[in-house]
């Protein structure tokens, strides 16, 4: 009898089901498919119903950063379709570990590096006053395990306090809980700022891949630096910690003119470029190998990916084809099925179009009908 894993990406965007038969993957739906709308977040009964095809019950089902009213919902949403979960696993701290899962074990390498990226991945509260959220994670992976061997946090403060030192003290209390390499620094990290200036420029802090594409219309200036000298640490001056771009400091950034616009995108691509060919370097020295794969929303920056490869030519390197939060429920599904059964190998995926098989007698049976609907409204 076959073992179903369901795995499910409650995230704040770009959500998505993943259904695994056994080690194979049958089924992936991002929300944005069922639902039609850009990086959708909503888990829905449409989304749910395919499992349906393949089986009635699932004998562990995986949540990846899901909270309490999302996993009402999807509980509430089984129920009614009749599909029986046999064992419910929440895991709201593997962010990053899931998107190295989505990559490494859809791809056929038998050892990587994995670097995954982006603007915020788990929110850790280790200590009182101090929450540190993922930016920059690096694994050791191989077909016995993903483990992690670097991770760098951004933090900031939970609550005010009269001792100046105290945050300090907090932060030192940290060390206990990590066993590698860690930084955490109240700077933003790439991810971050790409986010920051998106939103500065005037679009979602998501659509970073715009602010990429303007970066190639603007040229070197005298405009205020990215990171802190010599640093991959963002520069303070301009990156305020509540997430935006410091105009106090800065004023002639309050009224951007699109030459300024184009040039401040040109400088941020940059700043990216410098960064992924130092956290590359960095991760080869904790873990030498001929394979990198990346993961994570800076993954799909595909300009930074290029100088990658220019600047390590011989590296083989693999990036994750949905490297967003869509990716989520694809590497909780994985990794857990990996835990339940360690001697698995997974067989390479082919592609991510994945869910209800349509023939083509079907669709023109379908298109003929909403033809004659719609000449039949027009008569009427």
């Amino acid at each position: 009898m076959s073992f179903i894993t369901l795995g499910i990406a409650c995230s704040s965007h770009d959500s998505s089901i993943t259904l695994l038969k056994d080690d194979r993957v049958v089924l992936f739906v991002p929300s944005e498919r069922v639902l039609k709308q850009k990086r959708a977040s909503l888990i829905t009964e449409n989304q749910i119903a395919p499992i349906k095809n393949f089986a009635s019950v699932v004998d562990m089902a995986v949540l990846a950063n899901c909270h309490d009213i999302s996993y009402d919902i999807i509980r509430k949403i089984c129920n009614k379709l009749g599909i029986k979960v046999n064992k419910w696993v929440r895991e709201n701290s593997k962010h990053h570990m899931f998107h190295a899962a989505a990559g490494f074990y859809t791809h056929n390498f038998d050892e990587a590096l994995c670097i995954t990226w982006d603007g915020c991945g788990s929110v850790l509260r280790l200590v009182d006053m101090v929450q540190l959220s993922e930016s920059t994670s690096m694994y050791r992976a191989n077909q016995d395990d993903i483990e992690p061997i670097y991770q760098k946090f951004f933090y900031r403060r939970r609550q005010a306090s009269k001792d100046p030192g105290i945050l300090d003290k907090e932060l030192m209390k940290v060390d206990d809980f990590f066993d590698y390499p860690f930084d955490a620094t109240m700077h933003s990290d790439i991810g971050m700022m790409y986010a920051i200036v998106s939103r500065w420029l005037g679009w979602d802090g998501l659509d970073s891949g715009k602010t990429m594409g303007l970066s190639g219309y603007g040229k070197p200036n005298n405009l205020p630096p990215m990171l802190a000298d010599g640093t991959v640490l963002s520069n303070n001056n301009l990156f305020r910690n509540d997430f935006f771009i410091d105009t106090q400091t800065y004023p002639e950034l309050a009224n951007p003119d699109e030459e300024m616009r184009r040039n401040m995108a040109y400088n941020l691509q940059r700043a990216l470029e410098y960064v992924f060919v130092e956290r590359v370097e960095l991760g080869l020295e904790l873990y030498p190998t001929n394979n990198l794969i990346l993961g994570g929303g800076c993954a799909l920056n595909i300009l930074g990916n290029s100088v990658i490869k220019r600047k390590f030519p011989n590296l083989n390197i693999f990036v994750d084809p949905i490297a967003t939060d869509a990716s989520l429920s694809l590497g909780a599904a994985l990794y857990y099925y990996k835990k339940e059964f360690p001697r698995t190998k997974f067989k390479k995926l082919e592609n991510v179009y994945l869910g209800p098989q349509y023939n083509p007698q079907s669709i023109k049976e379908k298109l003929y009908f909403l033809v004659e609907d719609y000449n039949t409204t027009l008569e009427s």
